[in-house]
C-alpha cells in the first residue's frame, strides 16, 4: 500500500487532481472505483481538467502542453505501475519507485515502459545528443570524402 499511496501522491502532484473524481460518490462507490476501476493515464486525466489545466501547469512552471508532453512520456508508465491493482506488478518497494524516478530524470530507459529498440535508441540519443550529432557529422564527412575520392576514378573510366 505504501507504493500505491506514493503513486497516488505523485499522480496528484503532477496532474493537480486525484486519479478518480470521488467528490460526489458514496463510500461503496469510492471503494469500487479504487479497487476495480482502471486508473486513467495521468496525461489523459490532465487533459480532462479543462480550463484548470493552465492553472495547474503554471503552478508547475510550465505550459499545459509542456506538462501534457512530460506526463505522456515515462511519467504515465511510472505512475501507472506504482498504482497497479495487482500488488505483484507494482514496484516492490518505495526505493524501487525512487530508483525508477531517478532513471527518468537521467533520461535512462525506465523499467515500467514497454521495452523496445526504438524507445532505448530515443533515450540514448536524448542522453548523448552532442555525441550523436558529432558522430553524424563525421559519418557525413567520410561519405562525402569517399564520394569525392571515387568520383574522379569513375569519371575517368567512363568519360
Amino acid at each position: 500500500t505504501d507504493v500505491y499511496s506514493l503513486g497516488v501522491m505523485l499522480y496528484e502532484i503532477l496532474v493537480g487532481a486525484l486519479p478518480f473524481d470521488l467528490a460526489k460518490k458514496a463510500d461503496q462507490a469510492i471503494r469500487y472505483a479504487i479497487l476495480e476501476t482502471e486508473v486513467p493515464r495521468p496525461s489523459t486525466r490532465f487533459t480532462s481538467l479543462g480550463e484548470t489545466q493552465d492553472s495547474v501547469a503554471r503552478h508547475r512552471r510550465t505550459t499545459a502542453e509542456g506538462l501534457r508532453k512530460k506526463l505522456r512520456a515515462d511519467l504515465d508508465w511510472i505512475i501507472l505501475k506504482a498504482m497497479e491493482k495487482d500488488r505483484t506488478r507494482r514496484y516492490e518497494t518505495a526505493n524501487g519507485l525512487a530508483e525508477e524516478l531517478e532513471r527518468h530524470l537521467r533520461n535512462e530507459p525506465v523499467l515500467a515502459h514497454a521495452p523496445s529498440a526504438g524507445y532505448r535508441v530515443r533515450k540514448f540519443v536524448k542522453r548523448h545528443r552532442m555525441g550523436v550529432v558529432a558522430s553524424g557529422v563525421v559519418v557525413v564527412a567520410l561519405v562525402a570524402a569517399s564520394a569525392g575520392a571515387v568520383a574522379p576514378l569513375v569519371l575517368a573510366k567512363f568519360p
